[in-house]
């Protein structure tokens, strides 16, 4: 398990300054829309775009708390320093993409016309204060190297054993009763881990690929092709995330009881989050249910987020037990 060093510090704590960037810019609006709260046509609106606001800012804030929670179990060597930087970057991709432009407030205004007064290339700015993708690709690179690394390096062979749990299911074995797609994601992972295309470094190259791609193919691309631009790179990124899920399995099998508490909160947080997101969007369908729906989705991350607070909080007092 790789350990911690000063340099981490150095730049968990520059993300953790960007990050209040965003958290100042959101009271910002906050502000705005509070002073301009006669001109909406209803106080709902007002109450919906505060509630955007305040839980960006809120969950903003959770996640620098929870990453230098991760940086301190790092730092002693209980959990792979990836955790820390991949929560800080998910809190980034969940900043940008909770942002609301329509309302600026007026220390973004004032930072806006300078920046043009100093030239500053537009693409620069979106993807410092508005692309979220590259901070998600970057995130996904840390959750796979977590991953890749706890409770100890995964071997191809903890990846095999790993489906030795699986249910057999009452037509695996059927022929055309469908693919076993387990164990084909199990063999694909195995196999990059005997060939080294697994490594740390590779996975960060990889996603680091995939977000320069990502993010300039929407800079150059027009508006009506952003959702070919999306769909490309879910397509690339979804082997990772099939190797990661890999990974998650081999490590939960091979881990020891306190080992285990933290990756079950943390399969816990995420299949929280995605019932939730999924549930939000059935909502969303129906009228009547649509705020319920709105709010769902909002607080998808917050479920997560939660999730991973106690996973590392449970972990390490299962530890010092």
């Amino acid at each position: 398990m790789n350990s911690w060093s000063n340099a981490k510090t150095a730049a968990l704590a520059f993300l953790t300054i960007y990050r209040l960037v965003f958290v100042g810019l959101s009271i910002d609006v906050m502000v705005r829309i509070w002073g301009m709260r006669d001109r909406f046509e209803s106080p709902r609106d007002v109450v919906l775009l505060l509630f955007i606001e305040g839980l960006r800012t809120l969950v903003t804030l959770g996640g620098i708390a929870v990453a230098w929670q991760a940086a301190r179990r790092a730092s002693k060597g209980m959990v792979p320093a990836a955790l820390a930087f991949a929560i800080s970057f998910a809190t980034i991709a969940y900043t940008k993409a909770m942002t609301y432009g329509a309302f600026p407030g007026a220390v973004q205004e004032e930072a806006a016309k300078a920046f043009t007064r100093w030239n500053v290339p537009m693409p620069l700015l979106l993807v410092i204060f508005a692309q979220a993708e590259w901070a998600a690709w970057l995130a996904l690179a840390g959750v796979t190297v977590f991953a890749l690394q706890y409770p100890r390096p995964v071997t191809s062979q903890d990846v095999h054993d790993s489906g030795l749990r699986d249910r057999s299911g009452a037509l695996r074995g059927v022929a055309m009763a469908g693919t076993d797609i387990g164990r084909i994601t199990r063999n694909w992972t195995a196999a990059l881990l005997d060939g080294g295309g697994l490594r740390a470094g590779r996975i960060r190259a990889y996603a680091l690929t995939g977000a320069v791609l990502h993010t300039t193919s929407l800079i150059l691309s027009p508006t009506r092709g952003d959702f070919l631009v999306h769909i490309s790179a879910a397509a690339a990124a979804g082997p990772l995330l099939a190797c990661c899920v890999a990974l998650f399995r081999a490590g939960a099998f091979i881990a020891t009881d306190h080992q285990k508490s933290l990756l079950d909160w943390v399969r816990r947080a995420a299949v929280g989050g995605v019932v939730l997101f999924v549930l939000s969007g059935i909502a969303l369908l129906v009228p009547a249910l649509a705020p319920f729906g709105f709010v769902g989705f909002a607080l998808t991350p917050v479920a997560v987020l939660v999730g991973v607070a106690i996973a590392l909080t449970r972990g390490q007092t299962e530890a010092v037990r």
